[in-house]
C-alpha cells in the first residue's frame, strides 16, 4: 500500500474509533455540565491576602482539568459556603468531577459537589453596614477628586 492509502486508513480508523468511543469531547450540550463545589474555602482566610481567590481558581482549574475540558471556573468571593462553580465542556467530565469531589476532604473541610440547579444565586450579598461604608468611601473619593480639580485650576 502507498503511504497515502495508509494515511487515509489511519485517519478513517481514528474517526471510527472516536465515533464509537465513550471518551468525551463535546458531548451532549443538554447534559449536566456545571458542578457546584461547596466548602472549598473559608472567606475569613482570604482577609489580607489579595491573591487568595485567584489562587483558589487556579487550583480548582488545575484539579478539574484532570477530569475533562473545563470552560470556566467561578469563585464566589466571600460566599459563606465557600462556593466555586466549574463549567465543563461536556457532561461526562462534570459527572466525574461530582463523583470525585463529593465527600473529599480539602484543607480540613469536607467538600460537597452537586449539579447546578439553574436558580441558586451564590453571589455574596453585602450587609446594610457594608453598603453604608462603601457609599461613605465613594463620597469621600468624589470629594477628593473635586478638590484636586479645584486645586489644579483652569
Amino acid at each position: 500500500e502507498s503511504e497515502k492509502v495508509k494515511k487515509q486508513k489511519a485517519i478513517a480508523k481514528e474517526y471510527v474509533d472516536k465515533a464509537l468511543s465513550w471518551e468525551e469531547e463535546d458531548d451532549d450540550a443538554g447534559g449536566f455540565r456545571i458542578v457546584v463545589l461547596k466548602h472549598i474555602f473559608d472567606p475569613k482566610q482570604a482577609e489580607g491576602d489579595p491573591n487568595y481567590y485567584e489562587d483558589i481558581e487556579k487550583d480548582i482549574m488545575e484539579e478539574c482539568e484532570t477530569m475533562g475540558p473545563v470552560e470556566k471556573v467561578t469563585v464566589f468571593e466571600k460566599n459563606e459556603e465557600g462556593v466555586v462553580v466549574v463549567k465543563f465542556r461536556g457532561s461526562l467530565a462534570a459527572h466525574k468531577c461530582r463523583k470525585v469531589m463529593n465527600g473529599r476532604w480539602f484543607d480540613g473541610r469536607k467538600l460537597e459537589a452537586e449539579f447546578f440547579d439553574g436558580k441558586t444565586d451564590y453571589r455574596y450579598k453585602q450587609t446594610e453596614e457594608e453598603v453604608a461604608e462603601r457609599r461613605k468611601n465613594w463620597e469621600k473619593w468624589l470629594e477628593s477628586e473635586e478638590q484636586e480639580e479645584e486645586d489644579a485650576g483652569p
